[in-house]
Parts: C-alpha cells; structure tokens; sequence
C-alpha cells in the first residue's frame, strides 16, 4: 500500500460510498468514486482506466468543499493543494 492509499483508507473509513463514474478527458479513461462522509462531506478517489479493465492505485483524493487535493509526484512524494488539476498529478503505470 502506498503512502496515498493509506490516506485515502484513513480519510474514507467509514464514509458511504457511491457507485464510481467513468469520465474521458482528452482521450484517457478514469474512474471517480465518489464518497460522502460525516458532516455531509464529499470526496472524489481517482484512478486510471487500463487495458483489462481494471484500475490503477489511486493517484488523486479531492475534498469537493474545499477543492483541495492530496496526490503524489513521480518521485512517490504525497503533496496536497488547493483546486489541484489533472495536469498537475502524476498518473501512475498501468500494470499487468
């Protein structure tokens, strides 16, 4: 388990979770799943479509109030911010 998976377990547990949502941005696959928690507080879990179709690790865990964003860069480093983009994210390998 990663350093972001471990946030995100310890972020959701415990909160009711919808149904996941494909989404096509510029051609790639993803998947959102969405999670509404304690508060009425809602957060976004997404992960890269693969071939196979099954789903990468988590790279992005979005709070929807706030806009603010934890993921990791390439280098496996966890980062947080506010309205992070796509663009901003690493996307990590899809694996066989």
């Amino acid at each position: 388990m990663d350093a972001l998976a471990l946030i995100v377990s310890l972020f959701l547990g415990g909160c009711a979770h919808g149904q996941p949502e494909a989404v096509v941005i510029d051609g790639h696959g993803y998947s959102v799943e969405r999670y509404t928690c304690a508060a009425d507080r809602h957060y976004e879990v997404w992960h890269r479509q693969c071939q196979g179709g099954y789903l990468s690790r988590p790279f992005l865990l979005k709070a929807q109030e706030s806009g603010q964003g934890f993921y990791m860069n390439r280098f496996a480093e966890v980062h947080s911010g506010w309205h992070v983009r796509l663009d901003e994210v690493y996307f990590p390998a899809c694996e066989a």
